[in-house]
């Protein structure tokens, strides 16, 4: 491949891209289109119920694989970017208990200091949701360095297509804010299953040792050295918001900023997110730092 950026974003990237871009259009869509059904069921509250879930999922998710999953696509041979794949869903597994531990202890605690005793009753979904985010995120490495994109854009239109349902019909029973978390957890679940399936499908015939494990997790260690701490303060910057809101405003105003976000900032990176993707990939293949 040349240095020429004309060579590097060619046909079979832009390819790709649009692949990413439909799934993800679709998964909006889809969401856009039953916002005006689903607030008719749910206060401001409930939604902030959601976005404090979501702000925690999101800021503890960065530690739930040791950001062994940006690893994946840089080894030539297959058999070690599967055991990074088992290291990371290993990681991953073990993390999400833990927390389940830690929050049956203190998740009064929580809710107490962002002011909403209903969160409460839903943080033991927390680390449902952290696992299910893990294994999507993970195995979106994997199809990426394979450059399966189809299943990565289906992966994406599933969760809307589960989720959103739900939201409505938790809403039709009354179940305020832990209706809207309850059904983001059951398309997280449901799109982690499609995800692992697809996996499995595609490693049918092959395994990895323990051993092997044990090696990458030593060869790339400068992934959870490193990379977890810019991820923490990246999200801390992107997320702090919702606490300071909720504590200076009141529950309420988290609710109308995040339908807010949902109704434009999610549009708006469809592009970028379907675009870094494929980029992430590309880059990975380059073997020469200066073309890098």
């Amino acid at each position: 491949m040349s240095g020429d950026p004309k060579r590097f974003i060619d046909r079979e990237f832009a390819k790709h891209v649009l692949t990413l871009m439909t799934g993800t259009g679709l998964g909006q869509v889809i969401a856009l289109l039953l916002i005006p059904i689903v607030t008719r069921f749910f206060s401001p509250e409930d939604f902030s119920t959601l976005e404090q879930f979501a702000m925690l999922q999101a800021i503890l998710g960065v530690f739930a694989t040791g950001k062994y999953e940006f690893a994946i696509m840089l080894p030539d041979e297959q058999n070690k970017s599967q055991a990074l794949v088992k290291l990371a869903l290993k990681i991953s597994c073990w993390f999400s208990v833990s927390l389940l531990i830690v929050l049956f202890f203190t998740k009064g605690l929580l809710a107490d200091a962002y002011q909403n005793p209903d969160l409460e009753n839903w943080l033991l979904l927390l680390p449902i949701a952290i696992l299910g985010f893990a294994v999507f995120n993970t195995l979106n490495f994997w199809f990426s360095k394979k450059k399966k994109y189809k299943i990565a854009a289906k992966s994406k239109v599933i969760h809307p297509l589960v989720s959103e349902p739900i939201k409505i019909g938790l809403g039709l029973a009354a179940w305020s804010g832990g209706g809207l978390v309850t059904a983001v957890v059951l398309g997280r679940i449901v799109t982690s299953i499609y995800m692992i399936k697809s996996y499995l499908t595609d490693i049918a015939g092959t395994s990895v040792s323990n051993d092997l494990v044990k090696t990458v997790a030593k060869e790339y260690r400068k992934y959870p050295i490193y990379t977890i701490w810019g991820s923490l303060f990246g999200r801390l910057a992107q997320w702090s918001h919702i606490f300071l809101f909720s504590y200076f405003f009141g529950i309420w105003s988290i609710g109308f900023f995040a339908l807010s976000r949902r109704l434009i900032q999610n549009p708006l990176n469809i592009l970028s997110n379907s675009f870094s993707q494929v980029f992430y990939q590309r880059i990975s293949e380059i073997k020469d730092p200066k073309q890098l």
